[in-house]
């Protein structure tokens, strides 16, 4: 059965919204632009529009904050998401106390003394201590 006008525009506005959040994430904010975003989706650039009108309209949708000012800091934090998911895979797979997981908290507090050290509200004494917790 063919689907009605309001299905079909759902369905394109979850993959225009899935692509992106997938984009967004792999890639620095600055890297993504609507033409990739439409061209992984399989969809054409004019098909974003009815939606999202300019790229900032589409972070805010698809990420629900606003857009970052400096792809540095959106390139730290995608670091920083590498070493935390590296680290909860570990964890998943009964890794502790090995070598690849001291490698990969290394790898987690470099990505964090980066971000430490980038001016802002993120400083050490404002989140938690990245010590593990049993």
């Amino acid at each position: 059965m063919p689907k009605n006008r309001a299905e079909q525009k759902a369905e394109t506005l979850a993959r225009i919204t899935k692509t992106a959040r997938r984009l967004f994430t792999d890639h620095p904010y600055d890297e993504v632009s609507a033409r990739r975003i439409a061209a992984a989706a399989g969809l054409t650039v004019g098909a974003i529009y009815p939606y999202f009108r300019t790229k900032p309209d589409l972070w805010r949708g698809v990420m629900g904050t606003p857009p970052p000012k400096d792809s540095a800091l959106t390139r730290q934090a995608g670091d920083i998401e590498k070493a935390l998911r590296r680290l909860l895979d570990l964890d998943a797979g009964g890794e502790r106390n090995t070598a690849a997981w001291a490698a990969a908290v290394t790898e987690a507090r470099s990505a964090l003394d980066i971000l430490d050290s980038t001016p802002g509200p993120k400083s050490k004494e404002q989140r938690p201590s990245a010590e593990p917790r049993d």
